[in-house]
């Protein structure tokens, strides 16, 4: 298949997410420099970029570092791409034109020692910045605000650095997919940091562009505006109590949640113009998944991921314990190997609350409905067999008359002659 893009992100993105079953063409000025995207772990089926798993977060306060985490959540690959994509062809089957970008400046120190590597910081303000650690030399910093970005050069590594020391990037953020048959879809990117912006457009990319029929879009979620109304007002508030705040944020919002928040890797995704979840929905419901989100794509004992098991866009995902009626694409997971079932490990099993939910994911691995097994009438099979363990509740539920005829009850009227009176 013949791709046509105008950007050179858009050209990594794709190739990060559909490896080397495409050919991409790129129709814009080449630059001689080397792009780095953040991509979903999960996203990536390139075999051929270098990446960087990225396994630790850390939030920046003013000048310290403010705390240290592991990344919760999808995991980051950092991926380094230096591929010379050739000119334009002749009638591709797909073409993606960037409408809309933002600016964005990068700067690299190749020659500094420090013990955060595999890392990525950023910090608690709308105006945000990306800080990554490679390597244990090596540190690359990402914002659309040269002030900002001048600053932490200067505090991380005690440098003074000019506009012409930086590369500039033009990342997309609104674009138009146009197919070979004329058909066309429009996609915008809400994120706002370069890591959102790369993450967002990877997902909204692997969703839309095989799909013709239909256009999928992002939208944040409930925390996003309860953690905007946060960063609004951090700057000023005293660091004792930013700590509080932030502290409560994290157990308010579950810490995975706030951590992806702040990150910008945790957008909902429907057919939909907008979708937003509903927290007091998520809380009845036992699972870290939610609707519009994707499904983990979880490796199976054969050696095969269950992605791969995705053909149609109804296909519910639950438990071997439970049997379900009139369903045609299932699939039953087990702790165990067994005939119709796979088996993934314990782990997986129990992150998935297999024994209180069910899901229900279309082709693209996206979670469409996530509920408790108790209401879609699914019975468990180990419970088909049970008998009553309580005497009296059996005595009631055998219960067999005989010689009865029914009749209605006899009403005791109140004596109320002879009336007295009230004189």
């Amino acid at each position: 298949m013949q791709i046509e893009v105008d950007n050179e992100i858009l050209a990594a993105v794709i190739d990060a997410h559909f490896g080397v079953k495409h050919k991409i063409s790129l129709n814009s000025e080449k630059k001689n420099i080397t792009e780095a995207i953040f991509v979903p772990q999960n996203k990536c089926n390139s075999k051929i970029l270098n990446s960087v798993t990225l396994d630790t977060y850390g939030i920046i306060n003013k000048s310290k570092l403010f705390t240290r985490e592991p990344i919760t959540g999808e995991q980051i690959l950092y991926l380094i791409n230096d591929i010379s994509y050739p000119s334009k062809t002749n009638s591709p089957d797909i073409k993606i034109e960037t409408t809309n970008y933002r600016n964005f400046y990068k700067f690299e120190i190749n020659d500094i020692k420090h013990k955060y590597c595999s890392s990525i910081f950023t910090n608690l303000k709308l105006k945000k910045i990306n800080i990554v650690f490679p390597n244990d030399n090596t540190i690359h910093f990402f914002s659309e605000n040269l002030s900002l970005l001048k600053k932490y050069v200067k505090k991380i590594a005690n440098r003074k650095i000019q506009e012409s020391d930086l590369i500039k990037i033009k990342v997309p953020t609104n674009l138009s997919i146009l197919y070979a048959n004329k058909n066309s879809k429009d996609i915008s990117i809400k994120n706002k940091s370069y890591l959102g912006i790369c993450f967002e457009l990877v997902n909204l990319l692997s969703l839309n562009m095989l799909d013709e029929k239909s256009t999928y879009n992002s939208s944040n979620n409930n925390n996003y505006y309860i953690n905007i109304l946060f960063f609004n007002f951090y700057n000023f508030f005293p660091k004792f109590i930013s700590l509080l705040v932030f502290k409560f944020l994290l157990r308010f919002n579950k810490c995975y949640i706030f951590s992806n928040q702040v990150l910008e890797i945790n957008n909902n995704f429907n057919k939909q113009n907008n979708y937003f979840s509903n927290i007091i929905d998520d809380n009845q419901y036992p699972s870290y998944l939610s609707k519009g989100t994707f499904f983990p794509n979880i490796k199976l004992k054969n050696k095969k991921h269950i992605h791969d098991l995705l053909k149609n866009d109804d296909t519910y995902i639950l438990s071997d314990k439970y049997k379900l009626k009139n369903t045609i694409n299932v699939i039953l997971l087990s702790e165990i190997s067994n005939k119709n079932t796979y088996q993934i490990s314990k782990s997986s099993y129990d992150y998935l609350n297999l024994d209180k939910c069910y899901y229900i994911v279309d082709n693209h691995g996206l979670i469409t409905t996530v509920d408790i097994v108790d209401n879609i009438g699914i019975t468990n099979v180990l419970d088909s067999n049970l008998k009553y363990s309580d005497n009296k509740q059996s005595s009631i539920d055998n219960f067999y008359a005989t010689g009865y005829e029914p009749s209605l009850p006899k009403l005791k009227l109140p004596k109320i002659w002879p009336f007295k009176s009230k004189i």
